[in-house]
């Protein structure tokens, strides 16, 4: 890693701006340098908003002791999706991978004016899969392990869901193919299931019109988001060709 400062430009920029929780756009503007300072004024460090070779030492151990976490977490599930899907939603979730070191942003929930003003936590998290209760109305706070759990918990159950779906409508389905669902299901929520995708695939899982439908199913209470045009059309690549 090289040293890094205001008006420094690249990969090591992203990556420190990824740890910190900040947009990676590898620019180390004023809004990165205030961050750096704050970070090293917690971890005793001289705040120069130099990050140099005991900052990197630092940031390097606690995200490889986040993966290293992360990893094991995912170990003890098993959620009955690809561990490549897994990556998938979270990418999509967050623009990070499975394990990312959490910021308060995530612990403690952010609002994204929906949902009467509820907070979604870590990776898309809105509500609970064990209860169904809205999240911040457990508690306010929660651990970056719990997070983790809570996904992988909504991955399993939406595995499930699918199965169960798949045996009352007689279909026999490839991992791709549940994998992609799969992904609908975590963005819109169990209605994805009722869908005229998804009524395509009940009457024929091969299909390759399929894809076309499902790349259009990306409004949002009549408004189109390029983030969700981009997914749609990769979950319809996910659910024929797995990648």
């Amino acid at each position: 890693m090289t040293t890094v400062k205001l008006g420094s430009r690249g990969e090591d920029v992203r990556i420190l701006q990824k740890y910190l929780g900040l947009t990676a756009d590898g620019v180390f503007g004023p809004g990165t340098n205030k961050r750096v300072k704050e970070w090293q004024r917690k971890k005793g460090l001289t705040p120069d908003g130099i990050v140099g070779p005991r900052s990197w030492e630092i940031i390097q151990r606690e995200m490889a002791a986040a993966v290293q976490s992360a990893k094991k977490v995912l170990t003890v599930y098993t959620t009955g999706l690809s561990e490549g899907m897994i990556a998938f939603i979270c990418r999509y979730e967050t623009g990070k991978s499975f394990g990312y070191t959490m910021t308060a942003r995530d612990l403690n929930g952010y609002d994204l004016h929906d949902a009467n003003g509820h907070r979604t936590f870590g990776y898309g998290l809105l509500c609970h899969p064990a209860t169904g209760k809205y999240m911040d109305t457990i508690k306010q706070r929660w651990t970056q392990t719990e997070l983790e759990q809570l996904f992988l918990e909504h991955a399993r159950q939406a595995s499930q869901r699918i199965d169960s779906w798949a045996a009352q409508n007689r279909i026999k389905l490839n991992q791709n193919q549940k994998d992609a669902i799969a992904s609908g299901c975590y963005n819109f929520g169990y209605g994805f299931l009722q869908k005229q995708v998804c009524r395509m695939i009940i009457a024929n899982p091969n299909n390759k019109g399929i894809r076309t439908v499902w790349e259009h199913l990306s409004d949002v209470q009549g408004k189109k988001y390029p983030g969700l045009i981009t997914r749609r059309r990769a979950e319809a690549r996910w659910y024929f060709e797995g990648k």
